[in-house]
C-alpha cells in the first residue's frame, strides 16, 4: 500500500471515531440547528438531574432536541392543555368568557391549582375526572401521545391510574406548540385567546427561560415547578420577535427535574440564552428595509428601534422617509414619530419618540376639555403623579406589556368614549379598546397619530 493510500485509510478510520462539529460563527454561536443541538448537549451533559429540551424553528418546522422523547414530570406546564380545552368550550358556547376569565387568569398568571381544578370541572361538564380525560383526549388528538394527565395538578388523591405522575415530553410539547402557532390546533379566535393568556405568567416565572430575551420579544408560555427535594422547573412556549418587517418565531420546551428547583430554574436561563443567540444570528437585522405598502424605507438606528420595540403592531408602516426638522432627523410612522438625538439614548440607538399625543391634544387641553383635566387617584388603577391621571385595565395591561413609559409616555387623559370607542391619550399615543376583539391580543389597538399629524387621517 502506498504512503498516500495509508494516509487516506488512517484519516477515514479517525473520522469514524470523532464527532463532526457543525460550523459556528466567530463568536461561537452555531450557524445550524444541528450545531445548536450539539451546544445544548454539551451544556446539559454535566448537570445533575434530568433535563430535556426541544427547539423548533417555526419558519421551517425543523426541530432538534436533547432527551426530547423522555417522559418527565409536567408540573403546571400541562395546564396548556386545560387552557386550550377551555378556549374550545368558550367558542362552542358551553362556557362564556365571563364564566372562566378570572379562573383562567389565576391559572396562567399565578399557576393557581384550585383555579385549574375548577376549570377541569367545567370542561368536564361538572365532573373533574371527565375534565382530566378531556385534557388527555386533546393531547392524543394533537399527537402528544407520550404525555398524560393522571390527576388534577396538586390533587394526587384523584388518581386515574394512567401513570405514576402527570407526564409530558419536550418533543410532544413542541409538536403541540407548533400546531398552535400555525393555527392547526384551534380556530383563529381560540388560538388568539390561548396565546394572549400565555403572556400572563408573573415576572419571576418568566425570568428563567424568558430572562435572556431582549425587549421587543414576546414569550407566550406556561412554566411549572415542584418543590425540593425531587424538584422541577419546566417552561414551554413560543417566542416571537420582529425581523425586517416579518414576525420570526420559535418554540422551546425546557424540562428540568430530579434536582433542586432553584438549580433547574437557573439552568433554564442558560439553555434559553443559547437558543436566543442562535435565532438572533439566524435571522439577522437588515440595515435598510423598504415597505411597498407605503413606498418608504426605514434604515439604520430607526430600523433597529422599530424592530426591537414592537415593529408593525406598535408603530405601523413608515409614512415618510427620514427628513430634517429644526436640525433633528425624523421619520413618521402610522402611530409614531421617530427622532434621532445623538447621545441622548445610546441603549436605544439614540432614538426618542415624538410627543404626538401631547401635541395633538394641546388645544383640547387648553380649552379645558374635561377628559384631560387632573383627577385623584383610583385605588383600582395605577396613578401617575406627574400628569395626575390613572391607568386602568384593560389599557394598563397593554401599556405594561408593550414598552410602558419609554414607548407611550405618561397618561394625559382618563379613559373616555370617542368616535364610538373607549380611548385614552398618552404623551406619545392613543389607546383604543375594541370589544369585538376581547380575549385576543387585538383588544387594544393604537390610534394612527402619525397619520393624523401628517393630515392623512382626521
Amino acid at each position: 500500500m502506498s504512503r498516500s493510500l495509508r494516509l487516506i485509510f488512517a484519516c477515514l478510520l479517525l473520522a469514524g471515531s470523532l464527532a463532526i462539529v457543525p460550523p459556528a460563527a466567530a463568536d461561537g454561536t452555531p450557524t445550524t440547528l444541528t450545531g445548536l443541538q450539539q451546544q445544548l448537549d454539551d451544556l446539559i451533559g454535566d448537570w445533575d438531574g434530568e433535563y430535556a429540551v426541544a427547539v423548533t424553528d417555526l419558519q421551517t418546522g425543523q426541530t432538534v432536541d436533547i432527551n426530547g422523547s423522555r417522559q418527565q414530570v409536567s408540573a403546571s406546564t400541562i395546564k396548556i392543555y386545560v387552557l386550550m380545552a377551555v378556549a374550545q368550550n368558550i367558542e362552542s358556547g358551553a362556557l362564556t368568557q365571563d364564566d372562566v376569565d378570572g379562573l383562567v387568569d389565576a391559572m396562567m398568571a399565578q399557576s393557581d391549582n384550585e383555579a385549574t381544578y375548577e376549570l377541569l370541572t367545567m370542561i368536564g361538564g361538572g365532573d373533574v375526572v371527565a375534565g382530566v380525560m378531556r385534557a388527555n383526549d386533546l393531547m392524543q388528538q394533537l399527537g402528544a401521545t407520550q404525555s398524560v394527565m393522571d390527576s388534577p395538578p396538586d390533587h394526587a388523591e384523584i388518581d386515574l391510574g394512567l401513570a405514576w405522575e402527570n407526564l409530558i415530553t419536550a418533543v410532544d410539547t413542541n409538536l403541540v406548540l407548533t400546531q398552535l402557532y400555525n393555527g392547526q390546533a384551534l380556530s383563529p379566535w381560540a388560538t388568539a385567546y390561548v396565546l394572549q393568556k400565555m403572556t400572563l405568567p408573573e415576572v419571576w416565572q418568566t425570568a428563567s427561560v424568558g430572562g435572556p430575551l431582549p425587549a421587543g420579544t414576546t414569550f407566550h408560555h406556561k412554566p411549572g415547578w415542584l418543590d425540593d427535594p425531587d424538584g422541577a422547573w419546566n417552561d414551554a412556549g413560543i417566542v416571537t420577535f420582529n425581523r425586517n418587517g416579518q414576525t420570526i418565531a420559535y418554540a422551546i420546551t425546557y424540562l428540568g427535574s430530579m434536582t433542586e428547583e432553584s438549580l433547574a430554574y437557573d439552568h433554564g436561563y442558560d439553555v434559553s440564552q443559547l437558543v436566543w443567540n442562535y435565532f438572533d444570528d439566524a435571522y439577522p437585522l437588515a440595515t435598510s428595509l423598504s415597505f411597498p405598502e407605503t413606498g418608504f424605507t426605514v434604515s439604520n438606528g430607526f430600523l433597529s428601534y422599530w424592530q426591537q420595540n414592537g415593529g408593525l403592531a406598535v408603530f405601523g408602516y413608515p409614512l415618510t422617509n427620514e427628513f430634517q426638522r429644526n436640525g433633528t432627523t425624523m421619520q413618521f410612522f402610522e402611530r409614531a414619530r421617530f427622532e434621532w438625538h445623538p447621545g441622548a439614548a445610546p441603549d436605544n440607538y439614540d432614538v426618542l419618540l415624538g410627543l404626538l399625543g401631547d401635541e395633538l391634544t394641546r388645544n383640547r387641553r387648553s380649552a379645558g376639555d374635561a377628559h384631560f383635566q387632573p383627577v385623584v387617584a383610583n385605588d383600582d388603577c395605577t396613578y401617575f403623579a406627574p400628569t395626575r391621571h390613572n391607568l386602568c385595565a384593560p389599557f394598563a395591561d397593554y401599556w405594561n406589556a408593550n414598552g410602558g413609559l419609554a414607548i407611550f409616555g405618561f397618561p394625559i387623559s382618563e379613559a373616555f368614549t370617542e368616535n364610538g370607542f373607549t380611548v385614552q391619550y398618552f404623551e406619545r399615543a392613543r389607546f383604543e379598546y375594541h370589544p369585538e376583539n376581547a380575549g385576543t391580543p387585538y383588544a387594544v389597538l393604537l390610534g394612527r397619530l402619525g397619520a393624523q399629524e401628517l393630515g392623512l387621517e382626521r
